[in-house]
């Protein structure tokens, strides 16, 4: 027995050690896909969402305060802002929510008002039927400004996360 024990000794310390370095090296590659997964999101998906959003609510105040309706500026904000704008927010949604674990309903409420505005944008410019601005609004579907918070919330979490 005598002669046994230096051999037992070094062989369990061994073996529980090679037992703790599976753990952590489980527990890392856990971590590090689970911050890969984030980066994709931040990059594909909030971090765009959050300057188009940022971009559009800014265009909207200058939108407002346009009182001596210039020629064209109004028109411009729609064609030239809104419009690529909300095509990338529907395109970025609609191509990249399978990075998500699941869908917000957040941005299922900007979808719809997105959808909206975009229908109603068709028939100003396209169809020429409408002769209005192009708005979404109270009689339609009110902008989501709870998914643009939800968005900035998750763009901040995730860089705070990602600096670490």
């Amino acid at each position: 027995m005598d002669k046994l024990l230096p051999i037992i000794i070094p062989g369990t310390i061994g073996i529980l050690g090679a037992i703790l370095a599976i753990i952590i090296n489980r527990y890392f590659d856990k971590r590090n896909k689970l911050l890969a997964s984030k980066r994709e999101q931040l990059e594909k998906i909030f971090a765009p969402l959050e300057i188009l959003s940022k971009v559009n609510k800014q265009e909207f105040t200058r939108f407002q305060k346009i009182v001596n309706h210039i020629p064209g500026e109004r028109e411009f904000i729609e064609q030239s802002i809104w419009y690529p704008n909300n095509l990338e927010i529907k395109r970025i949604i609609m191509t990249q929510s399978h990075l998500l674990d699941h869908m917000p309903n957040e941005f299922l409420d900007i979808l719809d008002h997105v959808n909206l505005w975009l229908f109603v944008y068709d028939a100003k410019y396209d169809k020429k039927t409408h002769h209005d601005h192009v708005y979404a609004g109270p009689h339609g579907k009110p902008y989501p400004t709870h998914a643009d918070e939800f968005i900035f919330k998750k763009a901040s979490m995730y860089r705070k996360l990602l600096n670490q």
